[in-house]
């Protein structure tokens, strides 16, 4: 008894009977493209682009573009945040800039007031901030020397500047949010020791044996700025364990990282609380590492294949365990027969197995390894331990439809979370052959997975996120992306279209970030044209 019920029923009725559509370009309805030289080839709403049918939709998307010379010097990499892309539209002419020329010199201030700064030895790092794709950042460095100076060609924007003197006793020195739109001659004059803040310590260890404080010489103490987590500065303790740091005059706040390894006896790495500098000087006593029993056990064993018993050679060891007021980290690696040895101090330990990457062994992380105190006449028993194999991941690349193999595909996988890989998870790859079916080896994890068809396919890029690859055989069908055309023309700052330009395209609204979909090199004409997923409507 509704009206507007009644009405809306009576609407859907209609649009059944009426044998109505509504195609949205996303990977969730899709088609499988056919090749054409002319519209009359496509089906009805579709038009021929660059030798295929594609869907005539009036659908937009913002996109990012990356533009890196192969072998012209006259332009530099070059970056567009925002670049819109229009279904069956070439998109807008993108232009590099002239290059402009930054150049001066960099100075340390003097001792006195009256004093006139010196030309010093220095690197610069510089970053572009703005503009600039996130993630991908466009990196430029430069030597300055104390007579010539430095000079860089770099295109416009706006730049941070990491000034690295080449004298240890220098700190190094940060500019942030340069701007340079024309050619700028910047002399960079750097406080120097007399308007640096010097930091004053001792670096000990307490001996459980005797409970005596030790100084820890050779060992690294950095200093991070607690702004923006960047190394400030660094030091090395000397015999007597002493190290004086020489902080930038701008920073208030740092911690510092104690860093003993590979010294004897093995010592655990600290990092501190957070130290306010107040003052020009600044003193900070004793820092202990704690009370660690500085004789080490003798540990010797085997690392094995978990499944087939064979010696697992070559394979990089991470021994970590908490220590003192720190974490002790100790390193080895297996000989050509699997045996491993090392000296470590009492204690429970997390080994991290990292082999091969050619290896069929997986990155494992073992839990739980007991180091105890021996007793007189006692020797280190001999301990086995035992890492699994790789899993297989194997499927088809096919086409949207999935009534295609794709051939000569690429299929990539990042592990995302790959137990024990630490920050060094690997990238594994593959191709597929003539039915489209691949297969690939990997640690066990969660991935990422892309899928690149050759352009020969017709098709786009294709990613999943997160896919859980933890079974001993993991299928894993993929299934390309519907293409759109990208397409356009590279000029150079004189308006001539620009050859052999490497074009990469990227997607902002991804899981990822800015992800790439699509890349490939300007013809003699200045001409590209990619293939990337069907745009999206916004």
């Amino acid at each position: 008894n509704n009206p507007l019920l009644s009405l809306t029923a009576v609407w859907l009725c209609l649009l059944l009977a009426s044998g109505c559509a509504l195609e949205v370009a996303d990977d969730a309805a899709p088609s499988a493209l056919s090749f054409c030289s002319v519209n009359e080839e496509c089906q009805q709403g579709e038009v021929c682009e660059g030798g295929f049918c594609v869907v005539q939709t009036e659908v937009k998307e913002l996109v990012a573009v990356q533009l890196t010379p192969s072998n012209n010097g006259d332009v530099l990499a070059e970056q567009f945040p925002q670049v819109e892309m229009e279904q069956g539209q070439p998109m807008p002419i993108l232009q590099f800039q002239q290059p402009k020329l930054l150049f001066g010199r960099v100075r340390v201030a003097g001792t006195d007031q009256s004093d006139e700064p010196v030309s010093i030895n220095a690197r610069l790092l510089l970053r572009r901030i703005e503009p600039n794709i996130s993630g991908v950042p466009l990196f430029y460095e430069v030597e300055s020397k104390r007579e010539e100076g430095y000079v860089l060609r770099l295109p416009g924007g706006i730049y941070d500047i990491t000034i690295l003197p080449e004298s240890d006793e220098l700190p190094p020195e940060r500019v942030q949010n340069l701007p340079i739109s024309v050619d700028t001659q910047y002399d960079i004059t750097i406080g120097g020791t007399r308007e640096a803040i010097t930091v004053a310590g001792r670096m000990i260890f307490t001996n459980a044996r005797n409970e005596a404080d030790q100084p820890v010489s050779g060992a690294r103490v950095v200093a991070i700025d607690e702004r923006d987590s960047t190394v400030s500065t660094a030091a090395t303790t000397d015999e007597d364990g002493n190290f004086v740091l020489t902080v930038r005059q701008n920073v208030d706040q740092i911690r510092l990282v104690l860093d003993p390894t590979d010294k004897e006896p093995l010592l655990p790495r600290v990092i501190t609380e957070d130290i306010r500098l107040t003052g020009r000087e600044v003193t900070l006593g004793n820092l202990s590492l704690g009370v660690v029993q500085p004789e080490g056990q003798r540990v010797r064993g085997t690392l094995l294949g978990q499944d087939d018993g064979k010696p697992v050679t070559d394979a990089s060891m991470v021994f970590r365990t908490a220590l003192g007021d720190g974490l002790l980290v100790a390193n080895t690696i297996t000989d050509d027969q699997g045996n491993f040895a090392l000296e470590l101090p009492p204690g429970t330990y997390t080994v991290r197995v990292l082999p091969p990457s050619n290896s069929t062994y997986a990155l494992t992380e073992l839990p739980n390894l007991q180091v105890r105190t021996l007793e007189d006449g006692q020797t280190s028993p001999f301990i086995d331990l035992e890492i699994p194999s790789k899993v297989l991941v194997r499927g088809k690349a096919l086409a949207p439809s999935g009534d295609r193999a794709l051939f000569n595909a690429t299929i990539r996988m990042t592990g995302v979370e790959v137990a024990g890989s630490g920050d060094s998870a690997r990238t594994y790859s593959a191709r597929t052959n003539q039915d489209g079916s691949f297969e690939v080896a990997i640690d066990p994890g969660v991935y990422d997975i892309e899928l690149i068809p050759t352009d020969t396919n017709g098709f786009a890029r294709a990613f999943l996120y997160g896919v859980e690859l933890s079974q001993p055989v993991n299928e894993q069908d993929l299934f390309a992306s519907r293409s759109n055309l990208a397409r356009g023309v590279i000029i150079d700052p004189n308006n001539v279209p620009t050859p052999d330009i490497l074009v990469e395209i990227f997607r902002l609204d991804t899981d990822r970030g800015p992800t790439l979909v699509g890349s490939g090199l300007t013809n003699a004409q200045g001409e590209y044209r990619l293939l990337v997923p069907a745009l999206r409507i916004q």
